[in-house]
């Protein structure tokens, strides 16, 4: 079995989960098939004219480089298409090949992928008449209108593709097969297989039983809603607690004057083995996102660490704490709610660390997941 994906890089300044979970997919596709990871930075193609004349071809037409790469695999994974691979060249590709694309974002019917802009949620390409020219007046892809345009343009190709031709779609979690059959996509075609969890280490005798919360500090993460649940709970609800944040971003200055009531600290960005160390201190871990995480990986983090995890009712996140008997999803995402939630997973006490990493086990590690690929890829074989 030969496998290879085809990713359009996020740029490596910042830190992308997508990114990450192609790296781990191809670690896990290793070790069970022959498998090659192709890729180009997004950055990389936008960084001078020429660079954007280039990836304009790449948008809109064939790719002779990618076809000549991809002829002899018998599965092709896409993973972020834009820029990379255009509707001309999946067009193009062997029929020897079975094409899945990957679903991580809502790129599809947002020009963005997140269906979120200035701090709330936001679906006018998607609601409105005017369709997609929303996303292009208000410079959704880097800023730009010409780029916006081009965006939304090779997108709607690729939508039209994916309806009417046999390519095969997973979504990460149940949430995004929903989305992904509201596209027009046939539901036999869709098949949900999450993500894997690497590199975080489990902790059977905890040190403590403080609170993490980690992942980009910006605006739809909800970090400073949950920060104001924080400080809102007495000293006795919170009993000698500390509030442990790691990770960077827009707000982390925000963040970080939170810090100086002196129960919060910030770490900055970690290591995986630093985070693990962090997390033996832990109890809880937290996912206040106020945009529809796609799957919520962080979540699943927490879980693989064997802490509770209290998360919002926003798009995958739900799906990964209601896995685990650790997890606990707040009414709504206002403050009010996110603090009742605390002092009830704080107060929860009958749950084992050893329960949850199990969960995890069950759900969201390595040998798992690779199980649910395997297990696709000979369902698609047969046909």
């Amino acid at each position: 079995m030969k496998i290879l994906q085809l990713h359009s890089e996020y740029s490596t300044s910042k830190i992308s989960g997508e990114n990450s979970t192609v790296n781990n997919l191809h670690k896990i596709f290793s070790s069970f098939s022959s498998a090659e990871l192709y890729r180009v930075s997004t950055a990389s193609l936008h960084n001078n004219l020429f660079a954007r004349y280039s990836a304009l071809e790449k948008y809109l037409f064939s790719d002779q480089h990618v076809l000549e790469l991809s002829k002899d695999f018998d599965f092709i994974l896409l993973h972020n298409p834009i820029p990379l691979v255009s509707a001309q060249t999946i067009r193009k590709m062997s029929s020897n090949s079975q094409i899945v694309r990957v679903w991580h974002n809502f790129r599809n019917s947002c020009i963005s992928g997140s269906h979120f802009r200035n701090g709330s949620d936001c679906f006018e390409c998607r609601d409105k008449l005017t369709g997609r020219l929303a996303g292009v007046v208000h410079r959704c892809y880097r800023d730009s209108i010409v780029q916006s345009s081009v965006v939304s343009f090779a997108e709607s190709r690729l939508g039209k593709l994916y309806r009417d031709r046999e390519i095969f779609h997973v979504g990460i979690s149940e949430f995004m097969c929903n989305y992904i059959e509201s596209l027009g996509i046939d539901r036999s075609r869709i098949q949900h297989i999450p993500n894997a969890v690497i590199g975080m280490d489990f902790t059977a005798l905890p040190q403590g039983d403080d609170l993490l919360m980690m992942g980009r500090i910006e605006p739809e993460k909800g970090f400073v809603k949950f920060l104001e649940a924080w400080n809102s709970l007495s000293a006795s609800l919170k009993r000698g607690r500390t509030l442990h944040i790691v990770g960077e971003g827009s707000q982390s200055n925000v963040v970080s004057k939170f810090a100086s009531i002196g129960d919060i600290e910030v770490h900055g960005v970690l290591s995986p083995p630093e985070i693990s160390k962090l997390a033996s201190y832990c109890g809880t871990g937290v996912a206040c996102s106020i945009w529809d995480e796609p799957f919520g990986k962080i979540a699943a983090e927490y879980q693989a660490m064997g802490l509770k995890t209290l998360v919002t009712p926003r798009g995958g996140l739900m799906e990964v704490a209601k896995s685990s008997p650790g997890g606990l999803v707040t009414k709504d995402t206002s403050v009010e709610s996110i603090s009742r939630s605390l002092v009830e997973i704080l107060n929860q006490n009958f749950v084992s660390r050893h329960e949850i990493f199990d969960a995890y086990q069950k759900n969201y590690s390595v040998e798992s997941i690779a199980n649910r690929w395997k297990v696709f890829f000979g369902e698609l074989k047969i046909e």
